[in-house]
């Protein structure tokens, strides 16, 4: 059995793995939460899917990912290998652009914040996508300027400021 969860694993790092939103994963997550802990063997606290979630984001996701399963691989659930709990999602948000560029999302759990995950987390899949041919760059764009934790997570990335609104900041790494 732990021989199939390490196979799952996307990307790892230190106490963390990346579990794949494969569509047979995010229709579990449809369903409800005791589902979606049987599919990816990983237990889901109860209030992880928030309606936006199970409303928009999930629903595109899963008909992206049923058009083309190799989606599967480039977003997921964040699993702590110690207690063996989703504590967030991340991944980009389609494969690379015909310029390589790829968009990185997450998400953490309130309740697993400020335990430096999404960096974690994020530098491990960002060495993953560097690894990837057709991958040039990692952007993060609209990302707003009161959301500090965010933007200090990419900046410890090295990520760059490429533009700015007056409410908005894109950032990009280059390979």
């Amino acid at each position: 059995m732990g021989r199939n969860l390490e196979i799952m694993y996307i990307v790892k790092s230190k106490r963390l793995g990346l579990k794949p939103m494969t569509s047979e994963i995010i229709e579990a997550a449809l369903n409800n939460i005791s589902s979606l802990e049987k599919v990816i063997q990983s237990h889901v606290l109860e209030d992880f899917l928030e309606p936006v979630y199970t409303e928009r984001v999930l629903p595109i996701r899963l008909h992206k990912t049923m058009v083309n399963p190799d989606l599967a691989e480039w977003y997921g659930f964040i699993v702590e290998f110690e207690s063996n709990t989703v504590v967030g999602t991340m991944g980009f948000k389609m494969p690379p652009d015909e310029k390589g560029l790829i968009e990185i999302g997450y998400g953490i759990h309130h309740t697993f914040q400020g335990k430096g995950y999404a960096t974690e987390m994020a530098v491990a899949l960002i060495d993953w996508a560097f690894q990837q041919k057709s991958v040039k760059g990692i952007t993060a764009t609209n990302v707003l300027k009161n959301n500090l934790p965010s933007i200090k997570i990419l900046e410890k990335l090295g990520m760059q400021v490429v533009e700015q609104t007056s409410e908005t900041i894109d950032y990009i790494l280059l390979k």
